[in-house]
């Protein structure tokens, strides 16, 4: 699915079991933000907003946040995981899912960064 992000995204792989198998598609127009909005939905303490652009979004639960980028081809999405305005680890992934699941981790689970970098292979999530 790497590079068709924009078009759908197939979350089958997802960690934790709530997001296992859901399907998104998106208007490619709406690009990222939409798809964010998408895998976050039924969570009412995720705020979501994509500040003007369709390839941003910013997710905040209470004291902890996220910002997600994505190129214009959608087929790498950079993040990095805040507490307090301070950025604790960045990372970067080619697949949907696998940025879902750290998010969701990250936001709703409230994980350390240690167990993000071992639970989230996939996302190459580095300590700041």
């Amino acid at each position: 699915m790497n590079g068709v992000i924009a078009q759908y995204y197939l979350c089958g792989r997802v960690r934790g079991g709530r997001l296992r198998g859901k399907r998104f598609v998106v208007d490619p127009a709406q690009g990222l933000l939409a798809a964010i909005r998408a895998a976050f939905v039924g969570e009412p303490t995720v705020e979501i907003n994509g500040f003007g652009g369709a390839h941003y979004a910013h997710l905040a639960v209470d004291k902890r946040s996220a910002q997600v980028f994505s190129d214009a081809g959608y087929r790498l999405l950079s993040f990095d995981c805040r507490e307090e305005s301070t950025c604790h680890a960045k990372g970067q992934t080619p697949e949907f899912g696998e940025l879902v699941a750290a998010l969701h981790a990250w936001l709703l689970q409230r994980r350390s960064v240690e167990e993000l970098v071992s639970a989230h292979p996939g996302c190459e999530i580095q300590a700041t």
